[in-house]
Formats: structure tokens, C-alpha cells, sequence
């Protein structure tokens, strides 16, 4: 191995994936609530509310290393999670630079009003992110959350009846037209 490949393998070999990223993020999250609610004064302010934000910090972010839920490793779940989110941004992002080509190609110059899919693309973010921690190994995490069964049926078949309902969903928003009373329904063509 040379390089970059040497350095990521030496680095994982002392544990820096495993112990020391999962402490700095998340004293970096903990540290950044804190300072932001103002929970102990105004940091910006008061130098006792940054010590103790500090300390709190420290401390919450330590017992995060000691931390292994059903043998799942934080630096396991983490690498998974956002690999896979990764992915699926890069997903999204192909699939809206299709969807604006072909709208300026369908209807050029035309003003497209995509306000009212924001309920529609919420869910399906919520979806996503529910889809990407729990085949990230997620699920793992709480022990008391199996296999989810229903009837008998497998995973892929509960993909595929999920995935049936969200599309008649999306199909009877479309053709349910504008409930907010903000003018005609929807045509169309």
C-alpha cells in the first residue's frame, strides 16, 4: 500500500475511526446545542457558560466512545449511514437535473410552481432517511426492534407493498387538485 491507502489503513489500525471521529463529532454536536440554546447563559457573553458548556460537552462525548449497542460499532454505523446517504443525495440530485432539463425542454420559459410538493418531498425525505438508518444497521441500535413481520411477509415483499401505496399516494395528491382554496384545481392535459 502507498499513500492515502497506507495512511487510512494506519489510521484505522490505531482507532481513530472507531474512537477519536465519533468523540470529536460528537462533542462538536453536544458544544454547538449548547452554545446555541444558551442553556447556561450567553456564551458570548459570560465565560462560565462556554467552561461549563465545555465540560458538559466533554464529558457527553466520552461516553460516547465506551458505547456499542448490540455489536454494532458507532464507526460501523456511521461509515454505512453516511455512505449511504451519500448515495442517495447523489440520487436525488441526477434525478433533479433531469426533471429541470426536461422542463425547460417540455415548456420553455414556462414559471413552474413547485410550492405545493413540500408536504409530498418531506415524506419522501422522512422515507429516505428511515430507509438509509435502518439498512445502515440502525435498527440494531434499539434491541428491542426485530425484524418487522406482517402476515408473514418478507422484507422485499414489504418493500414493494410500501412503495405501491407511496406512488397511489403521490398519484392522489396529483389528481385531487389544490385543497388550500387558492384557485382553480389542477389541469391536466
Amino acid at each position: 500500500m502507498s499513500g492515502i491507502a497506507e495512511l487510512v489503513s494506519s489510521a484505522k489500525g490505531l482507532g481513530i475511526f472507531d474512537f477519536f471521529l465519533p468523540f470529536i463529532m460528537m462533542f462538536a454536536i453536544f458544544y454547538g446545542l449548547l452554545y446555541k440554546t444558551k442553556i447556561f447563559g450567553d456564551p458570548a457573553k459570560e465565560r462560565a457558560s462556554r467552561t461549563i458548556s465545555l465540560v458538559i460537552s466533554l464529558a457527553a462525548a466520552s461516553y460516547i466512545m465506551v458505547f456499542t449497542p448490540a455489536g454494532v460499532t458507532i464507526s460501523g454505523f456511521l461509515s454505512a449511514y453516511f455512505s449511504k446517504t451519500l448515495v442517495v443525495i447523489l440520487g436525488l440530485l441526477g434525478v433533479l437535473v433531469v426533471f429541470y432539463l426536461l422542463m425547460n425542454i417540455l415548456r420553455p420559459g414556462a414559471e413552474w410552481n413547485l410550492s405545493k410538493f413540500g408536504w409530498g418531498a418531506l415524506l419522501i425525505a422522512v422515507v429516505l432517511g428511515l430507509g438509509i438508518f435502518f439498512s445502515s444497521g440502525g435498527g440494531k441500535i434499539f434491541p428491542g426492534i426485530g425484524n418487522i413481520n406482517i402476515g408473514g411477509l418478507d422484507s422485499g415483499s414489504m418493500a414493494i407493498i410500501i412503495v405501491i401505496i407511496l406512488t397511489g399516494l403521490v398519484i392522489w395528491y396529483m389528481i385531487s387538485g389544490d385543497s388550500g382554496g387558492k384557485g382553480p384545481p389542477i389541469e391536466v392535459r
